[in-house]
């Protein structure tokens, strides 16, 4: 058995006190397990899903915060730089299930692993384009009246939902603390899957028809919604999404260029395959 006043760089640590205490030697370094730290996790954990889920929406359909939302959201931005400067503070378990707590190697530790993905999705690379884009006012608004443009800055945003990798370890880290019935377990897992999965579809499956031509017979036009309310539009594709999913089939939403229908391919893959790897 290891202790981990045994291992350099845990000096001083009461193995006895290890289940009940939540402070570590070095000054300013969290304890994984520290409740402060988990309620923290538990606000991230909802953000990340609010922001996972809302991000291809807003990219999808076009669709800009304002107001309430718009600082909510930029507030949520600002949880996740937060979120970094936590990791590089915050302890963790090695391999050898041994608390490591030496800030030079939780540092590297962290660099090691998340860090390059948390930095690119906590990266406001859709502000950053708009800064190397305009030189001065005047030739920015010249520039964002060019929808190609205004695409890519739009699609860039798309980055930020590498945010999800985040959730997963929140996920798995939540999982090994929580007892819960197998059964029960896979099937809210099924549930969940479905719901999202669908949801990301849906918006995908709409961004491949505002993607096409202005000619181009796009679903969307063929079935009378391309100058419908968003949420109309949102609901038409979730419609479709979510009959993909369930393998039920494509109703009477079909795909009107090759693009789409290889997408509808794709969609109706990953919909069987996650279907069956939540069931298990």
């Amino acid at each position: 058995m290891v202790f981990m006043k045994d291992l350099p760089g845990v000096e001083g640590w009461d193995d006895e006190e290890y289940g009940s205490m939540f402070r570590v030697p070095h000054k300013w370094v969290i304890h994984p397990n520290h409740p402060w730290r988990q309620a923290f996790d538990a606000v991230m954990a909802v953000v990340l899903v609010y922001m996972v889920l809302i991000i291809p929406f807003r990219v999808c359909f076009s669709v800009e915060a304002t107001g309430f939302f718009f600082i909510m959201e930029t507030t949520m931005d600002f949880f996740f730089i937060v979120d970094i400067v936590f990791n590089f503070r915050t302890a963790y378990f090695s391999s050898r299930n041994v608390l490591i707590y030496e800030p030079r190697a939780i540092a590297q530790h962290y660099l090691k692993t998340w860090f390059v993905v948390d930095f690119i999705s906590a990266f406001p690379i859709d502000l950053f384009a708009l800064l190397f884009l305009g030189g001065s006012g005047t030739s920015q608004r010249n520039l964002l009246r060019v929808p190609k443009i205004v695409r890519m800055i739009r699609l860039a945003r798309l980055v930020r939902l590498l945010r999800i990798f985040r959730l997963s370890r929140l996920y798995r880290k939540f999982q090994s603390h929580v007892d819960v019935n197998s059964a029960v377990f896979r099937l809210i897992k099924l549930f969940v899957m479905i719901v999202v999965l669908a949801h990301f579809l849906a918006c995908f499956f709409f961004l491949t028809a505002v993607l096409e031509p202005a000619s181009a017979q796009t679903w969307v036009r063929i079935y009378g919604i391309e100058d419908s309310y968003v949420f109309n539009q949102y609901v038409t594709s979730y419609y479709w999404a979510i009959q993909t999913v369930a393998s039920l089939g494509l109703g009477d939403i079909v795909p009107g260029t090759t693009v789409e229908q290889v997408f509808v391919i794709f969609s109706i893959t990953l919909g069987v395959g996650a279907s069956s790897y939540a069931v298990g």
